[in-house]
Order: C-alpha cells, then structure tokens, then sequence
C-alpha cells in the first residue's frame, strides 16, 4: 500500500482519471488494461511503465521495461519493485542463450504489497 494519501489525477487514452501516486513514473501516453493494471508509454525514455492500483485506489510504480540499441544490439530490460514471483518452463535460471531462435514464456507475478516507489532512494 502506499505510504501516504497524496495522489496526482492521470488521465488515460478511454478519457478516465486515475488516481497515481505522483513518484510513478507517467509517460505521454496511459492505456488502461484492465480496473486495476495502467501501462505508461514513454517514448522519449524508451519505457513502457506499469501501475498497478493498491488497497487505497491509487496506482503504484510496480516495474518498467526499457528498450535500447548499444551499437547492433537490441536490448530489453525489465526493472520491477514489487516483483513476487517470476517462473518459465523452458529454462532454468542462472541465464541462457536462444541459440535455435525459440520462443520463451515467461510469467512475472506481481504482488501490490511488495515494496513501493516510496521506499526507494530519492534522487536528491
């Protein structure tokens, strides 16, 4: 849950006001998933955001992922603070390399009472 009350209204791409914690990190663009999952696009950071409501109504950062290109490579990464639980089927943890160019699932689980935004080190 969220350490205080204070909130910011967002409004997303159907015409709806969210209320999100103001130290998530909100892009141009807010597309509702459902009633309680928003995705923020920022296309200058290269960063899809997830906001996730907690018990309070008012949506949390819960993790990002971000988009780059070092030299030939495309990267992706995933950043998250409220990571529960990341589980595959196809490969044990500790890395791997996709030499046949297979398709992986993986499922992150998300859990609203892990750690917040508000726990993290300011950037001050």
């Amino acid at each position: 849950m969220s350490s205080n009350n204070s909130f910011e209204e967002i409004e997303a791409t159907n015409g709806v006001w969210y209320k999100v914690n103001p130290r998530a990190r909100v892009g141009s663009m807010v597309v509702p998933m459902n009633d309680q999952t928003l995705l923020s696009i920022s296309v200058y950071n290269q960063m899809v955001s997830i906001l996730i409501k907690d018990g309070e109504g008012i949506f949390q950062y819960a993790g990002d992922f971000s988009f780059s290109q070092i030299e030939k490579n495309n990267t992706f990464h995933m950043h998250a603070t409220r990571l529960a639980e990341v589980s595959t089927e196809e490969f044990p943890f500790g890395g791997f390399v996709n030499e046949k160019n297979e398709t992986i699932h993986m499922k992150f689980k998300i859990d609203p009472e892990k750690s917040s935004i508000d726990s993290l080190k300011s950037d001050n």
